[in-house]
């Protein structure tokens, strides 16, 4: 269902980064086409391969990005929180959306209507160059992810994953951290049971601290060791 427009919308559109390098009135032009929806936890925004009608900006709350494997599995490929932008990339693919966006709790995002947002990028070359630097960034965290699952224990995942929250402090949050373990394993590619015992073990040494906010890296340097004496080895 979608809802009306909150107080000061071109405000809170602006905390994205695609429109706060940006004048007021860009912000407004893109509300034209847009309209806010209000998802309970667990409803789906969109589906994975569905043709792309919306790019969405998260507002509140936070949606987890499942894709379907040809097993009919699914995985975590992403945590979304506001003010993050989700299917951007799908605006210039003829193959729909790339996941299936989930809300992980009450949630409110903006959907922006596709066929008009791409019309009006046309148009601003500003806006299109940004847009570029931004999938060069997305490309640059894929190969960073693509890394993290190359290797071969659940402990150096989990490492590799809590130096890059501990590094990239807006990543760890309520919204982006996966509050459910169970989703947290899934975007690493280990079982729950796994998970829980190898967080145990990092707690257990006076590594890191959890809890259902996120976690605090204590001693970075000590993920940083076993990583790369893993990769030595």
């Amino acid at each position: 269902m979608f809802d009306a427009m909150p107080n000061d919308p071109v405000s809170q559109l602006k905390r994205n980064w695609l429109f706060s390098a940006g004048p007021p009135e860009e912000a407004e032009a893109v509300l034209r086409f847009s309209n806010i929806r209000r998802l309970e936890s667990g409803q789906t925004l969109f589906w994975q391969d569905d043709p792309v009608g919306h790019v969405f900006v998260v507002l509140d709350g936070s949606l987890k990005l499942n894709r379907r494997d040809r097993q009919e599995r699914r995985r975590i490929m992403r945590v979304a929180g506001a003010p993050d932008l989700v299917a951007l990339h799908c605006l210039f693919s003829e193959n729909g959306y790339s996941t299936t966006g989930v809300a992980m709790q009450n949630c409110d995002v903006l959907a922006i209507n596709a066929e008009r947002l791409l019309w009006h990028v046309k148009q601003k070359p500003e806006l299109s160059w940004r847009i570029a630097l931004h999938l060069s960034r997305e490309v640059e965290d894929m190969v960073g992810e693509i890394e993290q699952l190359s290797m071969s224990s659940a402990m150096e995942r989990l490492a590799a994953y809590l130096l890059r929250l501990h590094e990239e402090p807006e990543r760890n949050n309520g919204e982006r951290v996966p509050r459910r373990r169970a989703d947290l394993a899934s975007l690493l590619s280990v079982s729950t049971e796994t998970l829980c015992r190898e967080i145990s073990k990092l707690r257990s040494r006076g590594w890191i601290d959890a809890d259902r906010e996120g976690f605090t890296v204590r001693e970075p340097e000590r993920l940083r060791d076993l990583i790369e004496r893993k990769a030595d080895g």
